[in-house]
């Protein structure tokens, strides 16, 4: 899975997009343990146990921003949705769909609380938004 540590007690056990990860001696860090803080886009690979993924690997994505296929990823319902400010939270990551975000099935007046979707988008320079580039809405 690729996503934004929304979480993080320690290297040990953190949260991506909402879903808890656990590490252990086994678990391989690539690029190592000092990136991996709250705000970071990660991979983790590994097997879902107990609602909690137990990660085999953990990654670092921010040196592929630029990357398509290393965009944040988001999938799941829309909440707290501001329309005026184009904002909304999809599994915990807040995300800004104010610049140029475009849209597949639909567009942005389908934006609404509890309607799935997809995002992706770069990580802003917060550390904890994704600036959306593309949403797509899923039935």
């Amino acid at each position: 899975m690729r996503g934004i540590v929304t979480a993080f007690t320690d290297i040990t056990s953190f949260s991506v997009n909402g879903l808890p990860i656990t590490t252990d001696d086994s678990t391989a860090f690539p690029d190592g343990t000092a990136g991996i803080v709250k705000g970071a886009a990660v991979e983790v690979e590994g097997a879902i146990v107990n609602g909690v993924l137990v990660a085999s690997k953990v990654q670092l994505e921010d040196h592929h921003a630029s990357d398509d296929d290393h965009l944040n990823e988001v999938h799941g319902a829309i909440s707290g949705l501001d329309k005026a400010a184009q904002t909304f939270t999809v599994r915990g990551v807040q995300v800004d769909c104010s610049s140029a975000t475009t849209f597949s099935g639909g567009d942005a007046s389908n934006l609404d609380n509890g309607k799935m979707g997809e995002v992706k988008g770069k990580l802003a320079s917060d550390g904890a938004t994704v600036e959306a580039l593309r949403i797509k809405f899923e039935q």
